[in-house]
């Protein structure tokens, strides 16, 4: 029996495939070509303009509530590290715990890496 030929594999298949070319939905896994990815990312941002001030305020509150309790998390994690933890270490812990304080917010349009330089 070839995987074509089972109702299961195919309904499976058929499945990712929708959710990988609905373009609504920002939280889909893409595995996109860097063209491609450019132009999904220009659809979300001029999507993100046509939002009503009342959203967009509301957002950018969000936003920056989740950075605060992400810098808040940091600062907990690494407090008392020094001497104890090598500073490297302390600094990819302080980013880690950024990161998954402040991952409530849009995880694409973020990382970890420019809090560790």
């Amino acid at each position: 029996m070839r995987a074509a030929d089972d109702p299961i594999i195919s309904a499976s298949l058929l499945n990712a495939e929708n959710t990988m070319s609905d373009s609504k939905n920002h939280n889909s896994i893409d595995a996109l070509l860097p063209p491609e990815m450019a132009e999904r990312a220009e659809q979300i941002g001029v999507e993100k303009t046509r939002l009503d001030t009342l959203s967009l305020m509301a957002l950018a509150v969000l936003a920056g509530a989740f950075v605060g309790f992400g810098s808040m998390f940091s600062v907990v994690v690494t407090t008392g590290a020094e001497g104890v933890l090598p500073f490297g270490v302390t600094r990819l812990l302080g980013a880690w715990s950024f990161r998954l304080a402040s991952s409530s917010s849009s995880s694409a349009e973020q990382s970890f890496l420019p809090a560790i330089i």
